[in-house]
């Protein structure tokens, strides 16, 4: 695989490959564009690209703004700060329906968390060709969760799936440990298996809406220009909720791309960890509630 420096480029390499469901690998990347002002809940105001929406959290705080590190992540350590490819169509839309494949190589996880919503949200793989496959890669349990290292092992072409949060009859609650995607309330990379998130059916009962989410896309995705990709998350259907893509954000780091000289090869291929860095950028959470537009 080849390594580039820190030098930004719109032609990204590629740690893992990424495929349209049915199509082409690697063939989707389009340039960056710049993001429009938003103002914070200011609804209906839409950018060329999808995940450039309104957010509740902040005034210009959805993902393109962390990824350009303006608007509100201006000056964010995490944030790469750089005009990044994004993964979509040519007209500013979804791919609707996409999934990775492993490269083989030995990745690493690093985990970082901040406040809100971080106790309760849920990110995991799954095999495309056997979806009863499935591992977590970071599991909620209620409890504030601290920056750590995860591995796993994905099948060789793997999807995401996020689960935002559960909710009982009345309020959110965190997901029990046997909580997974096979529920069919989780979102997905491949948004044909979206379900409906249960906190979601309570705001849209409350709203007098029917809710459709399988063509709904709720990840988005950048290549750092290094091997790796950024991706982010969108908690609530977009029939209910803002279009800021920022309720999780993880980097998917390919290791010989950051210290060549440090990182041996793997010694069997058949051996595969995955590194991530997980960035979980959940933006004034704190002062969200159970209301119409999460």
């Amino acid at each position: 695989m080849a390594v580039l420096g820190l030098v930004w480029s719109a032609t990204p390499v590629y740690a893992d490959g990424i495929c349209v469901t049915g199509g082409a690998c690697n063939g989707n990347w389009q340039p960056w564009v710049d993001p429009v002002s938003h103002q914070q809940g200011q609804h209906g105001v839409q950018g060329f690209a999808y995940f450039d929406g309104d957010s509740n959290d902040a005034a210009n705080a959805n993902i393109a703004y962390f990824i350009q590190g303006q608007g509100y992540f201006q000056n964010d350590p995490q944030s790469p700060a750089a005009p990044l490819p994004w993964w979509g169509n040519a007209d500013g839309s979804a791919v609707s329906s996409f999934y990775f494949t492993r490269n083989g190589r030995d990745e690493a996880h690093s985990l970082e968390f901040l406040a809100g919503w971080a106790p309760q949200e849920s990110l995991g793989w799954y095999n495309v060709d056997k979806p009863s496959e499935w591992g977590w890669i970071f599991h909620a349990d209620g409890k504030q969760p601290v920056p750590s290292n995860a591995e796993f092992t994905p099948s060789k072409n793997y999807g995401l799936f996020f689960i935002p949060n559960t909710a009982s009859a009345n309020s959110f609650s965190f997901m029990s440990p046997a909580y997974g995607p096979q529920a069919d309330q989780s979102f997905y990379t491949q948004s044909e298996h979206n379900g409906i998130v249960p906190a979601d059916q309570i705001i849209a009962s409350a709203l007098g809406i029917t809710l459709d989410t399988k063509q709904e896309q709720h990840f988005a995705v950048f290549s750092d220009n290094q091997g790796g990709f950024y991706v982010g998350a969108k908690d609530r259907s977009l029939q209910i909720g803002d279009g800021d893509y920022n309720d999780l954000i993880v980097h998917i780091v390919d290791p010989p791309a950051i210290d060549a000289a440090s990182v041996p090869e793997p010694a069997s291929s058949g051996l595969v960890a995955i590194a991530l860095g997980l960035v979980l950028v959940a933006v004034g959470r704190a002062r969200r509630s159970c209301r119409a537009r999460q």
